[in-house]
């Protein structure tokens, strides 16, 4: 689903970064076989799982590039919204994806979904920030600003997002 989205890009201007945030499996090893053919990429290993967070901050810490487009493992945002996001960053410091249809967003279970809408809520009231989703991991940033970002943030594991969209908020970068 990747690879239609690099070649539109253009391979000669996007690395892929894969961080494998300590796991058990054999995960680092298949994100390398699946990459191999990318000509810029890169698979880089956590040696213990410090979270999400952790995981975003040593990605980007690494990045070559000049913007960073972050995605979860299952994709739940379909690849080809990428040049999207890249040309809102064009407008913005931040850029965030959302899941919502319908103005919802739907996990798999009802309670998942109830706690994910009460603690959305609770995010953009307690913080001022105006993002709907703001657990979505299709977000992109200007690496300087992720950079400032991992520096100033304290969250690692869940809620390293809000925390981040916050920080924009307190530094009025645009979103």
């Amino acid at each position: 689903r990747l690879q239609p989205v690099i070649e539109q890009l253009g391979s000669d201007s996007v690395e892929v970064i894969i961080v494998d945030d300590g796991s058990t499996d054999d995960t680092g090893r298949r994100a390398a076989e699946l990459t191999r053919e990318l000509r810029h990429s890169l698979v880089v290993r956590c040696d213990t799982n410090g979270g999400k967070g952790a995981a975003l901050k040593f990605g980007i810490a690494v990045a070559q590039g000049h913007i960073a487009v972050t995605c979860d493992a299952d994709m739940s945002i379909h690849p080809r919204q990428i040049p999207a996001l890249i040309d809102a960053l064009s407008r913005g410091d931040v850029a965030v994806g959302s899941r919502a249809r319908s103005g919802k967003i739907h996990y798999d279970s009802r309670i998942r979904t109830t706690a994910g809408s009460v603690f959305n809520y609770l995010a953009r009231h307690w913080t001022g920030i105006n993002v709907r989703d703001t657990q979505c991991g299709f977000k992109g940033f200007h690496v300087g600003v992720a950079r400032l970002f991992a520096i100033f943030g304290h969250i690692n594991g869940f809620a390293f997002d809000a925390e981040w969209l916050y920080l924009a908020h307190r530094l009025e970068l645009t979103t």
